[in-house]
């Protein structure tokens, strides 16, 4: 029962218990459609520490975070698509909670497939069909293709399930004839898409179908000149009936007996790179085609002959001494023009005006064939026949008319003058010509004889004005004067100097050409173009009044030869560009079969 006892003293003092709660907030954007796997975000704060964050999705605690940032990974792919509610849970130390909650939005259905797969025929059908045939397609899908169907005329004739998607046709279940082919190709969606081709279907008994062979035998590597031989090889599997030479894809000649040889004359087309074909044809229609290319390169002459006419009107009887005047013209010059009556030559004029007198006097009454031969320095020359009827009677009008200009040209002028010209005769006036620059602009028939001259055709400066009247009995005044041509105003101190520029269509120089032939000009300029014009050998063919001109040229109206285009045009201002090329008309000569095949067989 013995006991003992002390005393101590304990000082007690408890801290104020923590009972802020933490704020949390869901960070992601929850006002879209998700789907797929997405990041949830939240952020936490307290005023003593942030202990975990727990994530919920519908109740269920998917994720504790203990550190910041606070996130975690969610597959909405494990969820239903529809609504989903997200929680994000935070605690502090002392264990005290908050919440913030979110609808999340889920849809991971796929789009529906509304793309129609694609389908085409890999075989084509370019010529008729017999027997059985391989038809194959070509067919593809974003998805899946579910199957190809080839129809025929409509009715469905086979299906294939799997790529490649092929077809047996076998065609002699038809009758020979066109049809039609249709494939139908299908996805597993239920999409369809169409083709369709023109199957020609054709069982007769088999044709000869092999082409002959053919090929050139010469050797064009060279340069070729003057006329040559062109020697063809020719075979088939039954027998060749004909070859046909090209040159330019102009048929030249045909030969139908081995060996096969055509003579070509290089002069007859422009130096340069030209295109030879030879074609073999069969009984059976059948024919092939070589081709080889020709540099031809002959020594260039000058072969345009001169251009000559003679002016006078000769549809009346002449009587007493007349004057007959040929205007002649050439490339490079005219040496001489020969005057020769029935053939016999009666008088050379070697400068113009190149002119022959008459006395009808030392003739009978009749009719006789004056012809007018101009000649070049390269001894090409061209002839101009009239024929002039010799009426002996009473005394023919011998006299020439009066003529004279009554507008004042004396002073310098410029835009639309009105020439007044004056002509007056005892047998009466036949015409009054106006020739500005040695061109023919008008011939007037009845008085008063004028002509309305734009000055804005021509450039400034210095011009001849010539006229010509000639009487009923063919007698003609001529008269010429010059005058000065100035379109400049004060208002325009720097005049336009730059001639338009000339674009030519339809032909080229030293062309050879034949049949009708449709050319053009397009004049450009900084200014107004007044008029384009165009010109054969010298003599206008058309001119307008505006900056194109189209012309078709009828070359079956001239005969064989060289022949020169001119094409000009003028601005507002005179200025003249002038653009000259040179063609040969030529036309297709006609090949005698007959002709031909009777020399291949006697040797001629």
């Amino acid at each position: 029962g013995n006991s003992a006892s002390t005393t101590v003293s304990i000082q007690i003092q408890n801290q104020d218990d923590d009972t802020v709660v933490p704020t949390v907030t869901l960070v992601t954007d929850f006002s879209k459609i998700y789907s797929g796997t997405i990041n949830i975000a939240a952020d936490a704060t307290d005023n003593i520490g942030i202990k975990k964050v727990e994530f919920l999705v519908d109740g269920w605690v998917k994720k504790v975070d203990s550190s910041a940032p606070y996130n975690f990974s969610l597959d909405t792919t494990e969820l239903s698509d529809g609504n989903h509610t997200i929680v994000a849970r935070a605690f502090d130390e002392a264990n005290n909670s908050q919440s913030d909650s979110k609808i999340l939005k889920v849809n991971n259905a796929p789009a529906p497939d509304t793309e129609r797969p694609t389908v085409s025929f890999s075989t084509t059908f370019n010529s008729s069909v017999s027997g059985t045939i391989n038809i194959l397609a070509n067919a593809s899908d974003n998805v899946a293709v579910a199957q190809v169907q080839l129809f025929v005329n409509g009715s469905l004739h086979s299906a294939d399930t799997s790529a490649p998607y092929s077809f047996n046709l076998d065609t002699t279940q038809f009758a020979n004839g066109t049809y039609t082919l249709n494939l139908r190709a299908l996805d597993t969606a239920g999409n369809e898409n169409t083709t369709q081709t023109q199957l020609v279907v054709d069982n007769s008994p088999p044709a000869d179908t092999n082409a002959p062979t053919v090929n050139f035998t010469n050797n064009f590597n060279a340069p070729i000149s003057g006329s040559i031989t062109v020697n063809v090889t020719a075979t088939d599997n039954v027998g060749v009936t004909e070859v046909r030479l090209h040159v330019n894809n102009s048929l030249i000649a045909k030969d139908v007996n081995t060996p096969y040889a055509f003579s070509l004359d290089t002069t007859n087309y422009t130096n340069g790179t030209h295109t030879l074909s030879a074609t073999a044809f069969d009984a059976a229609g059948n024919q092939s085609s070589t081709n080889a290319t020709i540099q031809i390169d002959n020594l260039e002459v000058d072969t345009t002959p001169p251009t000559v006419e003679i002016i006078n009107d000769l549809s009346h009887t002449v009587t007493g001494t007349i004057i007959l005047e040929a205007r002649a013209t050439d490339n490079v010059g005219v040496t001489k023009v020969e005057f020769l009556r029935n053939g016999w030559v009666m008088a050379v004029s070697a400068r113009a005006p190149y002119q022959y007198v008459i006395d009808t006097t030392t003739l009978s009454n009749g009719t006789y064939n004056v012809t007018a031969r101009a000649y070049d320095a390269a001894g090409n020359k061209h002839n101009h026949t009239v024929s002039i009827k010799v009426q002996h009677g009473k005394p023919e009008d011998t006299l020439p008319p009066t003529l004279s200009l009554k507008t004042d040209l004396s002073f310098t002028i410029s835009g639309r003058v009105q020439l007044h010209a004056e002509a007056e005769d005892a047998s009466g006036i036949n015409r009054v010509e106006f020739l500005i620059d040695d061109n023919l602009v008008l011939s007037d028939t009845t008085a008063p004889y004028e002509y309305a001259l734009d000055t804005t055709l021509l450039k400034n400066g210095e011009h001849n004005l010539t006229l010509i009247a000639f009487d009923n009995a063919n007698n003609m005044k001529k008269a010429q004067l010059t005058f000065n041509v100035n379109n400049q105003t004060q208002q325009d101190p720097d005049p336009d100097t730059t001639s338009p520029e000339l674009t030519i269509s339809g032909v080229r120089d030293r062309q050879r050409i034949s049949g009708l032939i449709s050319m053009g000009l397009e004049a450009t300029d900084a200014t107004k173009v007044v008029w384009t014009r165009l010109k054969l050998n010298n003599v206008i063919l058309s001119q307008k009044e505006q900056n194109i001109l189209r012309y078709g040229l009828d070359t079956t109206k001239y005969p064989n030869g060289i022949y020169r285009l001119e094409f000009s045009a003028a601005d507002e201002f005179g200025n003249l560009s002038t653009k000259t090329i040179s063609v040969k008309i030529r036309q297709p000569r006609q090949f005698n079969l007959r002709s031909a095949f009777s020399r291949k067989r006697f040797g001629r």
